[in-house]
């Protein structure tokens, strides 16, 4: 991950995001809305959460494919502190 110029990487964490928020809304139409006003707040969380942690893995998978990143570089990727994974 340190060899990839910060552009190249920002723009591709960037799409990611681009592109699970334009799943949000419908997702949240479906998992959140119709629940109880009670149980909302945590359905949304996990909505939110799950939305993260796919693009995470969505940059992983494009940066592992075009540029060979390894599994470490992904896991600090989708935790986001590179001081997390001791090497």
């Amino acid at each position: 991950m340190a060899t990839l110029p910060p552009v190249k990487l920002g723009v591709t964490i960037f799409s990611a995001f681009l592109f699970v928020l334009a799943l949000r809304k419908p997702i949240e139409r479906r998992a959140v809305l119709p629940a109880p006003e009670t149980s909302q707040p945590k359905r949304q969380f996990f909505v939110d959460l799950s939305l993260c942690l796919a693009a995470g893995i969505l940059t992983y998978a494009y940066n592992a494919t075009a540029f060979g990143f390894p599994f470490i570089s992904g896991i600090i990727l989708m935790i986001g502190n590179p001081n997390a994974v001791a090497l």
